[in-house]
Order: C-alpha cells, then sequence, then structure tokens
C-alpha cells in the first residue's frame, strides 16, 4: 500500500511540473474539463380532481402531497403535467413554490381543465419564452381539433440550462383520449393529424435547438399514430422514444393503470421524447406507491436523465 502511494505521489509531482512555467499554461494543462450536466425531466399524467369517484386515497387531497415528495425526491428540473385543473394548479404552486415555477393556461372555454402544465426548477432553469397552440385545424385559436370532445393544446418553453448556458426547447401536451388509447390501428382522426402537426410545429419553435416533449398521448408503441411520430420519412422534427435509447429501461411496461385496476402489459401511453440533440442516461416507468393499495395517480410518471448535447 505504501509503495501505490508513493507512486500515485510521484505521478501527481511529475504531471505537475510537465505544466509550462507561464501560469496560463498551467491552467490550461492541469485544470480537468467540467463534466456534462444532467436535467432530470419527467412526464406526468396526476389524474384530474374528481371528487365524486376519487375518494379515500385516490382524492386528489391527499394524492397531492405524495406528487409533491416525488418530484422533490427525484429531484426534477422540468417536469410537463397532464390533466391539471384550476385547484390542482393552484395547490402545486403553494406546494412547490420554494424550488419551481410554473408556465401554462387553461381554456377559456373550458375553464379549470387542462392546464398542460410545465413546472421547471428555478435553480437549474431559466425560463426565456414560452407560449401554446392547440392541436386542431388551426393551432393558433383556441379550438377543437377533427373529432376529439375537448380542447387539446401543447404548452412550450425555451429554457436554458443554468451553469452550462444551453438552451433548450420543452413541449407538453395531452393527445384526444377519443375511442380509447390506440394499440395498432389509431382510428382517432384527432390523434393522427395531431402527430403531424405536433412535429412541424416543434421544427418550426425549436428552429434547430435541442427538444425535450412529454405527454400522455393515448398511443401505444405499437400503434401506427407512435410509428408517424417517431418515423423519419415525414416533415418536422423527428422523435426520438427516451425509453429506447437506453439498454436498460427501468419500471414496468406499462404506464396508465387505473389505480392499479387495469395493468396490461405494454400499455405505454406516456412519454419523454427527445431529437437527437439531446442524450439520454436513464429511464424510469415509476411505479412506487406509498402503501400497496396507494398510487399517486392513475398513472405512473416517466422520468428520464437527459443531458443537452
Amino acid at each position: 500500500m505504501k509503495k501505490i502511494k508513493n507512486l500515485l505521489a510521484v505521478i501527481f509531482i511529475i504531471t505537475l511540473f510537465s505544466c509550462g512555467d507561464d501560469e496560463d499554461d498551467k491552467m490550461e494543462c492541469c485544470i480537468l474539463p467540467p463534466k456534462p450536466s444532467a436535467l432530470n425531466v419527467c412526464s406526468f399524467n396526476i389524474r384530474f380532481s374528481n371528487d365524486t369517484p376519487d375518494t379515500g386515497n385516490r382524492n386528489w387531497t391527499v394524492r397531492k402531497n405524495w406528487i409533491v415528495d416525488f418530484v422533490n425526491n427525484y429531484e426534477i428540473d422540468v417536469i410537463g403535467i397532464q390533466e391539471e385543473k384550476d385547484d390542482q394548479t393552484a395547490d402545486l404552486k403553494v406546494l412547490l413554490a420554494e424550488k419551481y415555477k410554473t408556465v401554462g393556461k387553461a381554456s377559456s372555454r373550458e375553464p379549470g381543465y387542462e392546464y398542460n402544465g410545465v413546472y421547471y426548477k428555478t435553480s437549474t432553469i431559466a425560463l426565456l419564452d414560452s407560449g401554446r397552440f392547440w392541436l386542431s385545424e388551426t393551432p393558433d385559436v383556441e379550438s377543437i381539433g377533427w373529432d376529439a370532445i375537448y380542447q387539446r393544446q401543447v404548452t412550450w418553453c425555451h429554457f436554458k440550462e443554468i451553469g452550462s448556458e444551453k438552451e433548450f426547447f420543452f413541449f407538453n401536451t395531452h393527445f384526444s383520449h377519443i375511442k380509447g388509447p390506440a394499440q395498432i390501428t389509431d382510428n382517432s382522426i384527432a390523434r393522427a393529424n395531431s402527430t403531424k402537426l405536433l412535429r412541424n410545429k416543434v421544427k418550426s419553435i425549436s428552429r434547430g435547438e435541442a427538444v425535450i416533449v412529454t405527454g400522455d398521448f393515448n398511443i401505444w408503441p405499437t400503434s401506427d399514430t407512435y410509428q408517424t411520430l417517431t418515423g423519419s420519412e415525414l416533415p418536422g422534427t423527428q422523435l426520438i422514444d427516451s425509453r429506447t435509447l437506453v439498454s436498460t429501461p427501468l419500471g414496468p411496461n406499462y404506464s396508465g393503470h387505473c389505480f392499479g385496476e387495469c395493468i396490461v402489459d405494454g400499455k405505454i401511453v406516456d412519454y419523454v421524447f427527445v431529437n437527437d440533440m439531446v442524450t439520454v442516461a436513464k429511464h424510469e416507468i415509476v411505479d412506487e406507491q406509498p402503501s400497496p393499495t396507494s398510487y399517486l395517480s392513475d398513472h405512473y410518471p416517466v422520468f428520464a436523465e437527459i443531458s443537452i448535447d
């Protein structure tokens, strides 16, 4: 052991004196480059607050504290939330106020539902710009698209990572649920057209920068709409499922579960998509529960550790 310590000391001294005599040379030679920074991002359908069927530990008044604990424990930098109503936004703004700010607006036609809010940690992320558009034939006008029965919108944010100064665009959405989540052939006109619109809008808004897209898309990875979203054939930004970019994705092979009552293998409908300017180090569908009979929501959050290239 003593010989090893002596050898390490000799190597250190040789390295130190091998730098130039000039102070600038020493700094250039001897200081290691900074490690690439990592960001923790997440997509989470928190289930809208609904007092009639959601009693006991399914009620929002109980679940909200568990959700806040999850956000803090996983040290989320940016999270895209779906099914967020007025009262839930008010609660989360208070409970997360110490570390987070939020971007997002509800529909004026359907007041209180739904925000598609984006929450970001102010110590790691700076907001440069933000906006929204609708998944419809008139995306710049508040509207319902195609065969959907609710307005569906996309909240977008232009962020800068504090420290590295790297910029990226974050989009959060919730595709139409009409005709149920698409497993293979998608019979929803709204989802099929929303996919094409989203790709084109992401391209025009992000202007070649790094992109992260979160959402409940109501499509399985086996569906034709998923293939359209992630394929290279169509115009617009090609989106890559972050789960496919890691060798060992963590967690179950499904994300929607109806509070544990409709578990189907392969039913992933919640995603974190990225473009080719983002590296993914970890992906997890987080199935942690406060107790064996308690759930944060009727969907699991989808977590990814990423870095901007």
